[in-house]
């Protein structure tokens, strides 16, 4: 399942910007992880908006994961 981090990053990059910690903040209260602050000029995702983006994210985390691990393998 990928992260929200993951989910919201994409959600940003497919509105033609990019992650900057002054206009999004994340946060886990115990319940759940949920966006806290949102200050982008565009609407700050729905949860169908978000977990459309299941897929996507978690294609790019494995990918993350598999290019760490290739470059311990070389060093």
């Amino acid at each position: 399942m990928a992260t929200l981090a993951t989910k919201t990053k994409l959600y940003i990059e497919a509105n033609s910007a990019t992650w900057d910690d002054t206009k999004v903040s994340l946060q886990n209260d115990g319940s759940g992880d949920y966006i806290k602050t949102w200050d982008y000029d565009f609407s700050k995702p729905t949860d169908s908006q978000i977990a459309s983006y299941e897929t996507a994210g978690n294609t790019a985390e494995t990918l993350s994961g598999v290019l760490f691990n290739s470059s311990l393998a070389s060093v």
